[in-house]
């Protein structure tokens, strides 16, 4: 659904058109923390946060790059599925990566473009898909800019929408889907050999 925002044409158009002034890319997605009696408490399911939260990030870079390198570097509080925050680290063709996503002290949901000149975009509340009003942050040297963009209820939009876009486009879809699913089966299998 957050594919439907605004702010996601808006970090699309930013990360095409400077590729190559981009230093890294860091993306944070936590919650406070996991609702009770959902599935993602179920014990047959090894870590329902790798699939709930870390297919966000995931799903983004295999969208704006089939180039990249991905490996979970630590996963802390592992096991304990109410705690466990993963940290995943790689790159992008010249791109470092840094993913963070699980459960943290506070909500945090944003993707950062960090330049080699030192400057920054930040696209704060960026995978949120209710109504909501998110930021885009520009930093240059010690100034920041703020925008406001107001998107709507993105999952209707993507409801709304579903049965033309996916028609259109589903060859597409269906190629980035297996990128996604392979991607996170293997951060499953790095988790697996983690926690033994």
């Amino acid at each position: 659904m957050y594919r439907y925002g605004e702010i996601y044409f808006e970090f699309i158009n930013s990360f095409s058109k400077n590729q190559k002034k981009i230093k890294s890319l860091e993306i944070k997605f936590c919650i406070p923390k996991i609702p009770d009696k959902t599935f993602r408490s179920q014990k047959n399911l090894k870590s329902s946060m790798i699939y709930d939260i870390g297919c966000y990030p995931i799903s983004l870079i295999n969208e704006i790059s089939s180039k990249k390198n991905i490996k979970l570097i630590t996963v802390e509080n592992i096991g304990n599925i109410i705690q466990e925050k993963f940290y995943i680290e790689g790159n992008i063709g010249n791109i470092d990566l840094k993913i963070i996503f699980g459960v943290g002290k506070n909500y945090e949901n944003y993707i950062s473009i960090n330049f080699k000149n030192g400057e920054k975009i930040k696209f704060d509340y960026f995978f949120y898909g209710r109504e909501s009003e998110k930021k885009i942050k520009n930093f240059v040297g010690n100034k920041e800019q703020i925008r406001i963009i107001s998107d709507g209820n993105l999952f209707e939009k993507m409801l709304r929408n579903t049965n033309v876009n996916l028609l259109k486009t589903q060859n597409i879809r269906n190629k980035k889907m297996k990128r996604n699913i392979i991607d996170l089966e293997n951060l499953m299998s790095e988790y697996i050999n983690l926690s033994l």
